[in-house]
């Protein structure tokens, strides 16, 4: 069915469908499913959704289709790691604006350390201190930021 201009305004207008009632039911939901693309502005003017400014904000998220993959639990302690930083945070007496958080998946022990600044080179020093104490891991898991993807970070074993 070919939907045409004055049909979606009359049904938007009046509501109504454009043909009579003995239409069957999905030639009526596809002219509704057509019709929903569209809205009529204060002046009667025909738009689309989709260049609707307050209708992109406030329509609805798609959900996501890729489905979560479980995290494996590691065999030992200190194997599979997550980290991130906590940042911009009210300044300390130390003059501490960001903390690097690492989390062992197993154990769920969790090591903190106060930075000052937000560098590779700074987060690169504290993950040093850790690994010399806790070992190295395995898996490092984190998210993505630019601190942790550097090629300052990269640790070559």
């Amino acid at each position: 069915m070919e939907v045409f201009y004055e049909e979606i305004v009359k049904f938007l207008k009046v509501g109504t469908y454009p043909e009579p009632d003995g239409v069957s039911s999905a030639k009526r939901w596809n002219f509704r499913r057509k019709v929903s693309r569209y809205f009529l502005g204060e002046d009667n003017t025909l738009y689309k959704v989709a260049s609707c400014k307050i209708c992109l904000m406030t329509a609805t998220i798609p959900k996501s289709t890729k489905k979560l993959q479980p995290i494996q639990p590691p065999s030992r302690t200190w194997k599979h790691l997550g980290m991130d930083l906590i940042c911009d945070l009210p300044v300390s007496s130390e003059v501490f604006k960001h903390i690097l958080v690492t989390v062992c998946y197993l154990s769920k022990f969790v090591v903190v350390r106060p930075l000052k600044r937000k560098p590779s080179e700074e987060v690169i020093q504290n993950l040093q201190d850790i690994y010399a104490t806790m070992g190295l891991p395995d898996i490092i898991q984190h998210d993505k930021g630019p601190e942790f993807t550097s090629s300052a970070s990269d640790i070559r074993t």
